[in-house]
């Protein structure tokens, strides 16, 4: 995700507001840019809100966040420091490591997150620092490019799939073919069968019996 500086009304404009005669308490609120802001220094970045408070000193070589999110104290965020991603905590100032930069990739930083080094990918739960999924995936996915998003994640080791749910549950990675459809129960394929996926992760041709579930939030 490239840097992207989101710019604030400038002093000229918030006047130009202000002899319209808008009112401050909603006008103001829905014109005004809420979105956290990079700030560099010596070509290093940190992040303010939109008022311009610290949330994070500029000590960091990159962040990776949602466009337009308001963050706040005590946010996670994933930033990179010597060339390594890890997640910090905002606090004002330094930032807390929740997982030191090690990483050369690290996905949305919800409480089960995406991690890739060396070419290989594995889920984590940050909270506990525990390792859903080690790090022997070849490849991690959600059916839109962000993994949980609709509540449910494929994974890859070799030439076999599986799936891991936004809960931690998953199935082993023993099918040659999913097919994620938006609120519908998942579907696979073993070899030429056909088939619903079980809570057991077995395929199942009722309906009844599945029990993967992409939903739309």
């Amino acid at each position: 995700m490239e840097i992207i500086q989101l710019l604030k009304p400038s002093a000229a404009q918030y006047a130009t507001f202000v002899e319209k005669g808008l009112s401050l308490d909603l006008d103001f609120l829905n014109a005004y840019d809420w979105s956290t802001e990079l700030v560099e220094q010596n070509g290093k970045y940190g992040l303010i809100n939109c008022i311009g408070e610290q949330l994070l000193s500029p000590n960091f070589e990159n962040f990776q966040m949602m466009s337009g999110h308001d963050m706040r104290i005590g946010e996670r965020v994933v930033a990179q420091l010597n060339g390594k991603w890890g997640i910090i905590t905002l606090d004002g100032g330094e930032g807390v490591w929740v997982v030191e930069p090690a990483y050369d990739y690290i996905g949305y930083p919800n409480t089960l997150t995406s991690f890739q080094k060396d070419n290989k990918w594995g889920v984590m739960n940050i909270a506990t620092k525990e390792w859903i999924l080690p790090l022997v995936c070849d490849k991690i996915y959600g059916a839109n490019g962000f993994l949980f998003v609709n509540g449910i994640g494929v994974y890859e080791i070799g030439e076999k799939s599986g799936l891991i749910l936004d809960n931690g549950e998953f199935t082993e990675a023993i099918y040659d073919e999913i097919d994620l459809v938006a609120e519908e129960f998942s579907k696979a394929r073993i070899g030429d069968l056909w088939g619903f996926i079980a809570k057991d992760g077995q395929l199942v041709q009722d309906p009844d019996e599945a029990y993967f579930y992409e939903y739309i939030d």
